[in-house]
């Protein structure tokens, strides 16, 4: 018999298939994992090479910034708060006792120098100048009479006397005339006395019915009135008068300044001055210094300084509170660096400067302060490059990285 034909098997064709199948799946999982390696360390190597250069960049040295000192050939200003003041300012009260009769002015008004203000009746007065007047005539009557009186002692007295010659008197009766003739003369005295009096009280009562008419001692507005028609002014003949009227001149005003005392003796008596109000945006009004107390006040330390300013349009008003921009005066242009530059400690005043790329420490003598620069009066010389951002980290000598800080600050303006 022969033998049986071997069985049909289909595992010869399939093995290649899987080898090559494995092989792609291997090449395809190569691939994915290399491009996702390249993806994964190229940022990574750009970040550790940028890592690299900035380390091989970085530099330690501290970073300032540098500006040299400027110089003002022009005498630099002061700004300080000022009070504005009327030229002059007076209370009108009544001298007579009365009662208000008749207003002639009211807040508010423009008035002249002699204007008449008010009316006020008085008719005690009145009836006192009346009888004073009556008392004068009376005293020179009285004048009159002793007069006569000395002039009838006096003719006895010679025609006695011719007696005495004769011896026709005693020398009793005629000392009797004698004496009766200086009692006349002293009454005459007495008597001119007594007119003399009487017109002095006429006079007085005259003058203080004239303080029935109020008037304006000075040109100027009436800002308060106090009192109306028919009120009772409570005034009395000492003086002590109820008022009435509150006068202001204001077409010229006052501003009072406070100067502190490093700057008091740079304020000159007839330097310029420039007021500037909230009220008017923009509106400059100029003066000058007129005047000082020439004393510095104890308690604040301040020289009180007055300035006076043109004010016929009426812009300014008393009480007004403004900004005035004083003119100091110096022999010599001044030297400014901004306020930040400074270092105070317990060793003095000090800055620092940068001198071949290093930091060095200047003992500076400071002078006007300007707000946001001081003036430095020693220890500069105006061509130095100082440190406006002075740190913890300067010491003499220390090597610095530093940039202009004036370019930087027109550089944010610009901006």
């Amino acid at each position: 018999m022969e033998p049986n034909p071997a069985p049909e098997t289909h595992d010869a064709p399939v093995a290649p298939v899987r080898t090559r199948f494995i092989a792609v799946a291997a090449l395809v999982a190569v691939a994915l994992l290399a491009g996702a390696f390249a993806l994964g360390f190229a940022p990574r190597r750009a970040r550790l090479e940028k890592l690299a250069r900035e380390s091989a960049e970085r530099d330690d040295r501290p970073r300032v910034e540098v500006e040299k000192p400027k110089k003002n050939p022009a005498p630099p200003e002061l700004r300080l708060p000022g009070d504005v003041r009327a030229m002059q300012q007076t209370v009108l009260g009544a001298r007579a006792v009365g009662y208000l009769k008749k207003l002639h002015a009211d807040v508010g008004d423009h008035v002249e120098a002699g204007q008449l203000l008010a009316e006020i009746d008085t008719p005690e007065v009145d009836a006192q100048l009346v009888r004073a007047r009556a008392d004068v005539t009376l005293a020179k009557a009285t004048v009159v009479k002793t007069q006569r009186d000395l002039d009838l002692a006096t003719s006895t007295l010679e025609r006695w006397s011719g007696f005495a010659e004769k011896g026709g008197v005693t020398p009793q009766e005629l000392d009797e005339k004698r004496s009766a003739k200086a009692q006349a003369a002293a009454a005459l005295e007495a008597s001119n006395a007594s007119v003399a009096a009487a017109e002095a009280e006429a006079n007085r009562l005259a003058v203080l019915q004239q303080f029935e008419k109020v008037t304006a001692p000075f040109a100027g507005t009436i800002t308060a009135r106090d009192l109306d028609v028919g009120a009772l002014v409570a005034g009395d003949l000492n003086g002590r008068g109820r008022e009435l009227f509150r006068l202001e001149q204001v077409d010229v005003v006052r501003v009072f300044v406070d100067v502190p005392q490093p700057d008091a003796t740079s304020i000159r008596i007839g330097g310029t001055a420039v007021v500037t109000v909230r009220n008017y945006p923009g509106r400059e009004f100029t003066g000058k210094v007129t005047r000082n107390a020439g004393a510095l006040d104890p308690a604040t330390r301040t020289l009180r300084c007055q300035v006076e300013v043109a004010n016929q349009e009426g812009l300014l008003l008393p009480g007004m509170y403004g900004e005035v921009r004083l003119a100091l005066a110096s022999d010599h242009a001044l030297l400014t660096i901004p306020s930040s530059a400074f270092v105070f400690d317990a060793d003095g005043t000090h800055v620092w400067v940068v001198e071949s790329g290093r930091s060095q420490r200047k003992e500076v003598a400071v002078g006007v302060d300007f707000g946001t620069a001081l003036e430095v009066v020693r220890g500069l010389s105006g061509d130095e490059d100082v440190i406006t951002n002075p740190g913890e980290r300067l010491r003499d000598g220390v090597e610095v990285a530093a940039s202009a800080a004036a370019a930087r600050n027109a550089g944010r303006s610009a901006q």
